[in-house]
């Protein structure tokens, strides 16, 4: 055999063993490439479940918010929405979400007039305003803006959630009264998520601003009349065209819960059962609350705020004889619509607080005596703006009086003369009826007091973790 054969023996399997080699390579990268394109199809697979978790927990907490009056922050830790199971009733979840409510309270006013086609919003002050984008309501028209320099709103979408964009002066009432949803998608565990997503979306409330900031009324059939002292006693003595009525919700709302003593009227549509709990206003009765009204929680289950913070965010009347006199207190920035008076007051007008958005929340330090009043009689709110009234003493009616908002009293309440309630009222004390007294609480009235339930939507940019 020649040297030149001996050199040649060997070279197929030299070109064998790099064949074999580029071909597992290749079998390498299309499985390598298999897995990757397999793990991604999962992953996009479980990214796409946890936005679309994420969504439901976001539908769940505004159903609730909307149908049930939930207020909200105190979504905030409730197991229903707190690393809660998807779907809920599922043996095996696909996954969980967690939806946080943070409300957001802020007023100002325009600070020059705009037309309808302005698309910049000039604000007194944009302290406590969502950044850099949200909604607002000026008037009866919602606004969306995506920015904020210096106290102007920027980019703004006029006429937004079916409102039409109107011309508005300078010194107009700008609210923005919203809760921001943030939900949490998370796919398959909760300390481990494969996917997760983050979404945020704004809900406005029509209102004015009637209960305190993150508050309303906590559902459609709150009775007309709550008593909140253990001792106290709702008395009628009227005679003729007198009684109480409330339509909320399915038309059996009822009229009457307390923790003490109940002298029904003649003319009652329901009276809510009282547990035997001690102290207990309003429980075991159709939709009641959960917890129920007593005697330790009366007042913070209207109000997230004491009395002296909202005194301290809103304008001192230093001397009133006629409520209307401070409706307009030329202060651009008094905060929440708040007017407070110091010491006790007697008014003896015939037109209270009518149809101005000015006054949305009054509170007197002191007895409120309604006193004077001729022809039609004295008129407090009206029923498109209602008002909040907070009285730290006694309340009394004694002249023709028509009331459109939800009283909070103190001490007694008086009703009497022909007194006409629009709406419902809490009193710690007693409450006694005489002379053709008429409560009418309606859902509309429930409606305006909370502010409406939250009926227009902004979505953020989604977050991603």
């Amino acid at each position: 055999m020649s040297p030149k054969k001996k050199i040649q023996q060997g070279y197929l399997l030299v070109v064998a063993a790099i064949l074999v080699v580029v071909v597992g390579f290749i079998a390498a990268v299309i499985a390598y490439m298999y897995l990757r394109a397999t793990k991604s199809s999962a992953n996009l697979t479980q990214s796409n479940q946890a936005f679309y978790i994420a969504t439901s927990g976001i539908e769940i907490a505004k159903r609730d918010m909307i149908a049930n009056g939930v207020v909200c922050e105190t979504i905030n830790g409730a197991a229903k929405y707190t690393n809660a199971a998807f779907p809920p009733d599922a043996a095996t979840p696909i996954g969980y979400f967690t939806v946080v409510g943070t409300a957001r309270d802020a007023s100002s006013q325009l600070s020059a007039g705009i037309s309808a086609a302005s698309t910049s919003i000039p604000l007194v002050s944009v302290a406590g305003f969502s950044s850099p984008s949200g909604m607002a309501l000026i008037g009866d028209e919602f606004i969306s803006y995506y920015g904020i320099q210096g106290t102007t709103l920027q980019n703004v979408l006029r006429g937004a959630s079916g409102t039409t964009a109107i011309a508005h002066s300078s010194g107009i009432a700008v609210n923005q009264n919203s809760c921001v949803l943030t939900s949490s998608g998370m796919v398959p565990t909760i300390d481990n998520p494969e996917g997760k997503r983050v979404l945020q979306v704004q809900l406005i409330r029509r209102g004015r601003g009637y209960l305190a900031p993150g508050k309303s009324l906590p559902n459609s059939i709150l009775p007309s009349v709550i008593l909140g002292g253990s001792t106290s006693s709702f008395t009628d003595h009227n005679s003729g065209n007198h009684g109480i009525t409330n339509d909320n919700s399915d038309g059996i709302g009822c009229a009457v819960a307390t923790a003490g003593t109940y002298n029904p009227p003649t003319k009652v549509d329901y009276q809510c059962t009282t547990s035997s709990g001690a102290g207990t206003v309003w429980s075991n009765n159709y939709n009641s609350p959960a917890p129920a009204i007593d005697t330790a929680n009366f007042y913070s289950y209207f109000f997230d705020k004491s009395i002296s913070n909202m005194e301290g965010s809103g304008y001192l009347a230093a001397t009133v004889d006629n409520i209307n006199d401070v409706a307009t207190p030329g202060n651009p920035a008094y905060g929440n619509n708040v007017v407070w008076i110091n010491g006790d007051t007697s008014v003896a007008k015939d037109t209270l607080l009518t149809t101005t958005t000015s006054v949305t929340t009054l509170i007197v330090n002191g007895d409120l005596n309604i006193t004077g009043g001729s022809g039609t009689g004295n008129v407090i709110g009206s029923p498109d703006y209602p008002v909040k009234v907070i009285v730290t003493g006694d309340f009394t009616v004694s002249k023709k009086t028509t009331i459109y908002g939800f009283l909070y009293i103190m001490g007694n309440a008086n009703l009497q003369n022909n007194l006409t309630l629009n709406g419902a009222i809490a009193s710690v004390g007693n409450v006694t009826f005489s002379g053709n007294c008429v409560i009418n609480f309606t859902s509309d009235m429930a409606n305006n007091l909370a502010g409406s339930p939250p009926q227009a939507g902004q979505s953020s940019p989604e977050i991603y973790n």
